[in-house]
């Protein structure tokens, strides 16, 4: 059976297998388990941006068997948090269109998908703080607050902990998918392997005008609903927002460490000391936010053609 299948075939099933075995080391008792699950990605994006989206959906379809043959319980989890984002962008990514077009619809799909998985995730939200299941879960998150931490963790803490954990989530499944997919479509384009010759840039990024909307909605439905089921899911909206905000404030970044010397060191430079200073990443935010009224791309640009 082996011997008739082509080294594509293998690649995929192997991806497909690895991505599998890398999210099962979330659940392991190691202290490097979550960091190796952070990987799960990679695999899937690999099969995308080599053979293409069906091949990666093959691939995501093997992971997925793995993880129900060995975890079962936790298959869901693989699906919505590894296999989803790279099958859902699959086919955009590689659409062959200028590549800063296609990169401003895969922040709106994902934006879109983003917002549809935290509504899910809120949803359970609620149902679980008005089923009976709460006390009991609320008296062991207490328990261990106190005994680890030494702190008195209160059901309004417990409540405002739940309510934010849908917004959390998807901003790490947004993030980590951009940084799998940026990576990956790198180093197969630096070997010559990507179907998508275009590199993976955020200079160019520029987000749609409902984004903007969307922001103020949410800003006022968190203002004028305080403690109430809309200022609930506003405050989540306004988290999943973060992602193509902040995307378009590094944006800025990029922009102006390719026209000094040695930019590429100098990026590398900024990133390391955003992961570092976290403060950095609200400020990024907050330049996303304010570039149509800033125009600092714009700015930048002209002042490195005076200089030229």
């Amino acid at each position: 059976m082996m011997a008739h299948l082509s080294s594509k075939h293998l690649t995929i099933i192997g991806m497909g297998a690895l991505s599998s075995l890398l999210f099962s080391f979330i659940f392991s008792k190691y202290s490097f388990g979550p960091l190796l699950f952070l990987f799960a990605q990679i695999p899937l994006f690999y099969a995308l941006f080599r053979y293409g989206a069906k091949p990666a959906f093959w691939s995501a379809c093997i992971g997925f068997a793995f993880i129900f043959v060995t975890l079962a319980p936790a298959a869901i989890q693989y699906v919505l948090l590894v296999a989803l984002p790279c099958v859902f962008l699959g086919k955009e990514a590689l659409r062959p269109t200028p590549f800063e077009r296609t990169l401003q619809d895969l922040v709106t799909i994902a934006l879109f998908a983003g917002l549809l998985l935290m509504t899910v995730l809120f949803g359970f939200v609620e149902l679980l703080l008005s089923s009976d299941e709460i006390k009991p879960l609320f008296n062991d998150i207490s328990q261990v607050s106190l005994k680890v931490y030494n702190v008195v963790f209160s059901f309004d803490h417990l409540v405002m902990l739940l309510r934010a954990t849908p917004g959390i989530l998807v901003i790490g499944v947004l993030w980590l998918s951009y940084l799998s997919a940026a990576s990956t479509h790198a180093l197969l384009s630096q070997k010559g392997l990507s179907l998508r010759k275009t590199p993976f840039a955020i200079e160019a990024l520029e987000l749609d005008l409902w984004m903007w909307i969307l922001l103020g909605g949410a800003i006022l439905g968190r203002a004028l609903g305080q403690n109430t089921f809309i200022g609930a899911y506003s405050f989540n909206v306004l988290l999943v927002l973060i992602v193509p905000f902040l995307l378009q404030g590094l944006s800025i970044m990029h922009v102006f460490c390719h026209t000094r010397p040695q930019g590429r060191g100098l990026l590398w430079t900024f990133y390391v000391f955003m992961v570092m200073c976290f403060w950095i990443v609200p400020f990024m935010v907050l330049l996303g936010i304010f570039e149509p009224w800033l125009q600092l791309r714009r700015r930048i640009d002209e002042q490195t053609r005076r200089r030229k």
